[in-house]
């Protein structure tokens, strides 16, 4: 960008374009200074920078030549941008409008009177924090525009207090946490429900020996003359707001929902029995993910969230975070609905993670798996179905739990290390997967990578199996499944082969896991086209044995039931065959039982 000399700058108000870089990218990139009729910004700044798109030039222009204000933006329409970082690029923004209206509603959220108290002069010595406002422009799973968020967080990073741990840590649950959620819903029959609770760390009171003052974000104006606020409840920003809202919301549940257990591998879980109904609740910071059968305990549930909390309900969940979900229901004769298939669909978390780090995907088209001896740049292919959808139906003739688990060998060129791949079933249902380098250790062999890959795997399917025998006691061993022979010998027989005594011994608990009063795991063999966590190691051919691999992976419900109803069939054709030549060798036993009797006799008539 270029840099304009002090003495070269002009003053205008409010605003002023001083220098102008045009971009290959069709963009714009001003530099915008604020003169001293700006009441907080008597200083030039020159990393406030705004990225503006041509359309925004004339109408900028216009705006440094009329002396007018920023507030004064002749429309209400909406124009997609980046969102602002400072209040500087807000009042600057062609969306000003819609950035006043929601920094006056946050603010106005604030100073209620049971979350602070307003104040035009802070005590002295008193300890202020800084708070500065963070724009986000929220936008629903089709792009299509939702809100305006201006959110008031303070400078958590400004506070000299000394914190405990304990004082600090807020739970999250993982998304594996909310995809078995899913599962059981469609395994028990629940509907899930989306609550989102509106400023939530501002309904988290604060104990009165650990308040204190915010001031307002630079640049801010309040039309009362109020520089800050007393706060009386959390403030987002602040590094105990997390564990109060936390400890908010679990006093909720406790109070109001008694016969539900939190689970202690996952705090933000809570599943239990109301009424001989099962009912699970999923907390995600403000997010309230509840699934119940019953129409009854879930009004009752809205009653009690409604009357504690200002929350919004959103009926049937179709979104959460950057995922849109499709709930596929069927209704019984009753009239109440129950899920048969849930879809998440990844495509938004996906083009926002390619925009992030400017990957053009109609340009070049993401092929994944990718070919062998594909060079880079991808070339467009002629048509690419694109399809991030997680689709999960029920399949109950799959164990309960099922996890793959393979590894390749020396597959990193630099460092030699093998790469491990994971992936783990509900009922046929993905919930967990991963891909990672085996950092830790260099394989001699594929044999010694595989045990690894193993041993990496057995530590993260437990943390679903416990969760499920916490709360459902008959839950059944996981069977994981390795496509090396090898493995599945070593990790069930007594002695330790000496060819893997240099391994880590953090790597052979999968042994203790695998054998003895404590199975967690059943390691089965299977042959490498079954193995689905192959995708995770390598870059396979688009086609494997014949088959798409993509096609193979997702319709591995399919494809595996297909194979077991083979398989059974072939058991019992066999199982028939032998019957049968049983039978038909019985007569003949008969009757040569009879010729050695008749000759015995005839053998004693002589005799």
């Amino acid at each position: 960008m270029c840099s304009a000399k002090p003495a070269d700058r002009q003053k205008y108000h409010p605003a002023v374009i001083v220098s102008v870089d045009h971009k290959p990218q069709v963009q714009h990139r001003y530099q915008v200074y604020f003169d001293s009729a700006d009441s907080h910004s008597t200083q030039y700044a020159d990393t406030d920078a705004v990225i503006i798109s041509p359309d925004q030039k004339a109408m900028l222009l216009a705006l440094r030549d009329a002396d007018s204000d920023p507030a004064d933006f002749p429309s209400d329409a909406f124009m997609d941008e980046p969102d602002p970082a400072t209040y500087r690029q807000a009042r600057l923004s062609p969306n000003w409008r819609q950035w006043h209206k929601a920094i006056q509603s946050e603010i106005d959220g604030i100073l209620q009177p049971d979350r602070a108290d307003p104040v035009t002069a802070f005590p002295p010595g008193s300890t202020v924090l800084p708070s500065k406002f963070v724009f986000k422009l929220k936008k629903l799973t089709d792009g299509s525009l939702d809100k305006f968020k201006a959110r008031c967080t303070t400078r958590g990073d400004m506070d000299r207090t000394f914190y405990e741990e304990a004082e600090t840590f807020a739970p999250t649950p993982q998304l594996t946490t909310f995809r078995l959620l899913l599962a059981l819903c469609l395994t028990h029959r629940l509907m899930p429900y989306h609550y989102d609770v509106s400023r939530a760390f501002l309904q988290a009171l604060i104990p009165e020996d650990e308040r204190y003052y915010v001031r307002f974000p630079k640049g801010y104006v309040h039309p009362l003359g109020y520089v800050g606020a007393y706060m009386k409840k959390a403030l987002y920003g602040h590094r105990t707001s997390g564990r109060l809202w936390s400890e908010t919301a679990h006093r909720f549940m406790t109070d109001r929902y008694p016969t539900l257990s939190r689970s202690t591998y996952d705090e933000c879980l809570y599943i239990g029995w109301i009424d001989g109904q099962l009912f699970i609740v999923l907390i995600y910071v403000d997010d309230f993910i509840v699934a119940c059968a019953d129409e009854r305990s879930r009004a009752r549930f809205h009653t009690d969230i409604m009357s504690t909390f200002q929350a919004t309900y959103s009926g049937v969940l179709n979104q959460f975070l950057q995922l849109k979900v499709d709930v596929q229901t069927e209704t019984l004769p009753t009239g109440e609905s129950y899920p048969t298939k849930i879809e998440l669909s990844h495509e938004r978390s996906i083009t926002n993670l390619c925009a992030k780090f400017s990957i053009d995907t109609d340009k070049q088209p993401p092929r994944s798996p990718m070919t062998e001896g594909l060079s880079l740049p991808i070339p467009p292919p002629d048509a690419i179905d694109r399809d991030y959808t997680l689709a999960m139906a029920i399949d109950p003739t799959t164990p309960q739990l099922t996890a793959f688990c393979d590894s390749d060998h020396a597959g990193d060129t630099a460092t030699r290390n093998s790469v491990s791949g994971y992936c783990l079933y509900f009922h046929g249902m993905l919930i967990d997967w991963w891909s990672k380098k085996q950092k830790s250790c260099t394989a001699l062999h594929s044999t010694e990578a595989e045990y690894v890959a193993m041993s990496e795997a057995c530590t993260s399917a437990p943390a679903i199996y416990n969760t499920l025998t916490e709360f459902f006691p008959s839950a059944e061993p996981i069977t994981i499944n390795v496509d090396n022979s090898a493995v599945q010998t070593l990790v069930t027989q007594r002695a330790l082969s000496t060819k893997l005594k240099h391994i880590a011994v953090r790597y052979h608990a999968v042994r203790n896991w695998c054998q003895g009063p404590l199975t967690k795991f059943t390691p089965v063999w299977i042959p490498t086209d079954d193995n689905q966590a192959d995708i995770f190691t390598k870059a396979l051919p688009t086609t494997k044995h014949g088959v798409p691999i993509i096609d193979k992976f997702t319709a591995r419900l399919l494809d595996i039931k297909d194979r077991g109803v083979k398989l059974k069939e072939k058991l019992r054709a066999a199982e028939a065959q032998k019957l049968h030549a049983q039978q038909q060798q019985l007569p003949q036993q008969q009757r040569q039982h009879e010729i050695v009797l008749a000759s015995l006799q005839r053998q004693n008539l002589i005799g």
